[in-house]
């Protein structure tokens, strides 16, 4: 009888690496992601930075917010939402202009409305409503993974730590 391999954490990250990976490449062969604290893109680098937990007060929000401007934004997870605002950022760069000045911590739904925000979210949901299925299958997909890696983990007692994750 086989035995049944005990999957690590590391195989798992690396699994939903390179689904992430996957996907972004479809906007560009030169985009990539990795793991990080919090959403955001390197544009120098071309890179989106991900976090693996998300669910504070400023997710639901922003969440909100897309799905104001973009109702079927309500089927697709805030983890892809965010994914494709980050992407979006990267696809309107040219775009951009230098908002600094504008931008500070105690910011609330304005902050949605600063410009660079802005066209990032309009990039994410014109793509969203013109790709749904897509981007729900991708959604679909990375949550089943997800489940996947933590009910294996939790299944065969591997203790991690959770709270930073550092490369």
């Amino acid at each position: 009888m086989k035995m049944k391999e005990k999957k690590t954490l590391e195989f798992y990250l690396e699994k939903v690496d390179n689904m992430i990976n996957d996907f972004v490449k479809q906007f560009s062969a030169d985009y990539s992601a990795e793991l990080g604290s919090e959403f955001y893109a390197n544009m120098d680098l071309q890179k989106i930075v991900y976090p693996l937990l998300m669910g504070d007060k400023s997710s639901r929000i922003f969440h909100e917010n897309f799905a104001s401007r973009f109702p079927c934004a309500m089927q697709i997870s805030t983890f892809t939402l965010s994914l494709l605002h980050e992407i979006g950022h990267l696809e309107t760069e040219s775009e951009m202009v230098d908002d600094t000045a504008e931008r500070n911590e105690e910011m609330g739904i304005e902050y949605f409305d600063l410009w660079n925000e802005r066209i990032a979210t309009d990039y994410a949901g014109f793509w969203l409503q013109d790709n749904f299925e897509k981007a729900r299958k991708f959604d679909e997909n990375l949550d089943e993974l997800l489940f996947e890696a933590w009910d294996s983990l939790l299944t065969n007692n591997i203790k991690c730590d959770i709270i930073s994750i550092e490369k």
